[in-house]
């Protein structure tokens, strides 16, 4: 299945950062793709020197995965949950909250978007004119 990942960041205040988006290689299940995208876009927080995270996910699954160290995975999802918990623990704080889908309105419209990208896309200071509405 065709797996693609859309993140916005916010600053402290609440106000518009940064977005991205890319597309994923493909996943056999969507919450391998989920997984892939959470460290993807945690990557690409840590690469922006953010200190400090709050990622919202609509995946109870990964919620619950992220957020235990006592959860040891011996199946594909290992290495994406692996990652993006060792991604995690280089944050001053980071935390992961279950929000509805529809409280995320920007970046799963990017992530639809990135279906139809060849490369990845970023966007810094002033949100992509697709997502004004939702931020």
């Amino acid at each position: 299945m065709e797996a693609t990942v859309g993140a916005v960041l916010y600053s402290p205040t609440g106000s518009f950062a940064a977005a991205f988006s890319m597309r994923l290689p493909d996943c056999s299940s969507p919450l391998l793709a989920k997984a892939m995208a959470c460290k993807e876009a945690l990557s690409w927080v840590r690469n922006r020197g953010v200190l400090s995270v709050v990622l919202h996910t609509d995946c109870s699954d990964l919620q619950r995965l992220l957020a235990s160290s006592r959860v040891h995975l011996f199946s594909y999802i290992a290495y994406p949950i692996d990652s993006a918990r060792s991604l995690m623990s280089l944050f001053n704080s980071c935390s992961v909250e279950l929000i509805p889908r529809t409280a995320n309105l920007g970046a799963h419209t990017l992530a639809t978007l990135a279906f139809s990208q060849v490369n990845a896309m970023c966007w810094d200071s002033v949100p992509p004119a697709v997502i004004s509405d939702f931020i």
